[in-house]
């Protein structure tokens, strides 16, 4: 299948428009800065939010990328495996091989599979010694393991980028299998 990355620079109102009016549905939201991280569901920014140093939101359609430049502008990417007519004023975009059905595993273990919790009140929380606090992924079930669904973009048989698609979990003896 085909893969079409989009991309341009653009100023910081042109995050919050793109996040506005997105693509394509949107299901998560991971914002990155110097020193934190926030990873959540996604909802529409409200007037006047503004975009953290980095940042992506992806849903099963397409991922939306940001990284802020030194000249305070934005460099946006778009990736999907449908065109947008929607970013048709966007350059044209580049076409990649794209394959799905990629895992990646996050960082840690649930708490309550660490202490042996059999019934667990706080809220899920992902631990990892190289971590120096709890991680929170917006996972509605409790599962050991946390892990993204991704697709992967080639070029040449290399993968080139990978694409966010969904979040997952498993326990351990899924992971095994």
């Amino acid at each position: 299948m085909d893969g079409y990355v989009y991309s341009k620079t653009a100023p910081p109102a042109a995050v919050r428009a793109l996040l506005t009016k997105p693509p394509a549905r949107l299901d998560y939201i991971m914002q990155e800065s110097a020193s934190d991280i926030e990873f959540s569901r996604f909802t529409v920014p409200c007037e006047g939010w503004q975009p953290w140093e980095t940042g992506r939101a992806f849903g099963r359609e397409a991922e939306v990328r940001w990284q802020r430049l030194e000249n305070g502008e934005f460099q946006l990417l778009v990736l999907s495996e449908l065109p947008q007519p929607a970013l048709e004023n966007w350059p044209r975009p580049r076409v990649r091989e794209a394959e799905a059905g990629g895992k990646i595993f996050l960082w840690g273990r649930e708490r309550s599979f660490l202490t042996g919790a059999t019934q667990p009140t706080a809220p899920p929380e992902w631990v990892q010694a190289s971590i120096p606090r709890p991680l929170r992924y917006p996972l509605n079930d409790r599962k050991e393991f946390a892990y993204f669904e991704v697709v992967h973009y080639r070029q040449g048989g290399m993968i080139m980028l990978t694409r966010f698609c969904g979040l997952g979990g498993k326990n351990g003896e899924e992971v095994a299998r």
